[in-house]
């Protein structure tokens, strides 16, 4: 009610924000990233919510998902950004921002995003990555064993050590 309500004008919201993504890939630290990002109360993170074309992964209270919604994801993914992303917020959110990994919106209609964004001058694009591809990979295996695969807390985790076969890991560089 309260989104339906800053957007008719009834109660104060605005476009007046930082838009932004974080750009990048798995195991990079976009989730330890985004936790600090989202601890600050003027600045709002959401998901991957372009990784599933089944559903909007929006890992946000700030966000709903009704069958209008996902039918503009699902169809129209610019006015999806547009309309649905970078709503209008209340004036306290000074920044808005969600995550996009190389491999999301790869099929027709999303990948009309990644002209979109290359167009656009107002959203910025926080990039991420690890210098040592390796890390990604051992911290890919290490979350595969554990089972644990956010670490917003940013303490060392330790899992022991991990072996790779020499043919498997060379596949992947």
């Amino acid at each position: 009610m309260k989104i339906f309500l800053q957007n008719t004008g009834l109660l104060p919201g605005s476009h007046q924000y930082t838009k932004f993504i974080i750009l990048g890939r798995s195991r990079t630290g976009s989730n330890f990233l985004r936790g600090l990002l989202s601890s600050h109360p003027e600045i709002l993170t959401t998901g991957e919510i372009l990784r599933n074309p089944d559903q909007i992964d929006w890992d946000s209270d700030q966000y709903y998902v009704n069958e209008q919604v996902l039918n503009i994801y699902q169809q129209k993914p610019i006015e999806f950004m547009k309309k649905i992303v970078f709503r209008k917020f209340p004036p306290q959110i000074k920044a808005v921002g969600f995550k996009l990994f190389y491999y999301h919106a790869q099929t027709e209609p999303y990948n009309q995003i990644w002209d979109f964004l290359k167009k656009s001058t107002e959203i910025r694009i926080i990039h991420i990555k690890r210098e040592n591809i390796l890390k990604t990979h051992l911290s890919r295996a290490q979350a595969n064993r554990s089972g644990s695969w956010v670490n917003t807390s940013g303490k060392k985790e330790d899992h022991g050590p991990i072996f790779f076969g020499s043919c498997r890991m060379f596949k992947r560089f």
